[in-house]
């Protein structure tokens, strides 16, 4: 497993993940978690989910740069892809969006609150963070 590795490694890996997922553009060509690890470490693997979080990872950085890559969490046909559409890239930003609100409506709840205060909170705490960002005071993973 690689979560220790270097920024020289990583950014490597990153790279190599890109390459193979260019060969899966669309869902219709998604790629499985557990192949995209064999071809992204070259290594197998022992637990589909516990073993390959470092991919999971990468992926979440990849789309933290911009780079288009869309997933399914189906357990039958789930997987990962490029998007190669502008509407394809909107449907899977739909998904987030909708498990966005779910999550809120859940939170809200919990805390006895209606679902527009609480997203009014989180817009301030997110302007908060932007204005820290600005002054280069932000904390560490705000």
């Amino acid at each position: 497993m690689k979560n220790k590795c270097s920024l020289e490694e990583r950014k490597e890996l990153k790279s190599r993940l890109k390459s193979i997922l260019m060969d899966h553009v669309g869902p219709s060509r998604k790629i499985g978690m557990g192949e995209l690890f064999e071809l992204v470490l070259q290594e197998g693997y022992a637990n589909r989910i516990n073993d390959t979080k470092f991919i999971r990872i990468l992926v979440d950085e990849l789309q933290h740069e911009g780079t288009r890559i869309c997933s399914s969490r189906s357990r039958v046909n789930g997987g990962y892809w490029l998007a190669a559409t502008g509407t394809e890239l909107n449907a899977y930003c739909d998904v987030l969006k909708s498990e966005i609100m779910r999550k809120g409506r859940k939170i809200a709840a919990l805390q006895h609150i209606a679902l527009p205060e609480l997203l009014g909170q989180m817009s301030l705490n997110l302007q908060g963070s932007a204005a820290l960002e600005e002054k280069g005071s932000a904390p560490y993973g705000a």
